[in-house]
């Protein structure tokens, strides 16, 4: 506020960044773009809300590789790896769980996993 006041005033006067405490948010890599359940449902849903709505999270279910555009992490605990529970699909992770909610099959448009789970035939299983 008091810089846009000062800005609206016409006596801005811009600070240049220190150069202690910088530091360099590196490139996205491959690695960063793939499913790890080793990490907590909280740190997950972050990764897939930080590489949404234009990169998304990997991940290979039944074989093929699907995207994940969006999960939210939950507080009840599940057994590790990807169940149906009823038109949800649900996550096992290191520490609780994470609800997927948006996902994207090969060479199929996004979809909500409710729509999806209707449609797959093949098992749920992670590679």
């Amino acid at each position: 506020v008091e810089a846009l006041d000062a800005l609206d005033a016409g006596t801005f006067a811009p600070t240049p960044q220190p150069e202690d405490g910088v530091s360099l948010a590196p490139k996205i890599g491959a690695d960063d773009r793939e499913l790890d359940t080793a990490m907590s449902a909280t740190a997950l849903a972050n990764r897939i809300r930080g590489l949404a709505p234009h990169i998304g999270v990997r991940c290979e279910i039944d074989g093929q590789p699907f995207k994940i555009w969006a999960a939210t992490p939950l507080d009840a605990t599940a057994p590790p790896g990807l169940h149906a529970d009823g038109d949800r699909l649900i996550l096992g992770c290191a520490t609780g769980s994470l609800e997927i909610t948006q996902l994207q099959p090969p060479s199929k448009a996004r979809m909500d996993a409710s729509a999806f789970l209707r449609g797959w035939r093949g098992e749920l299983e992670l590679a």
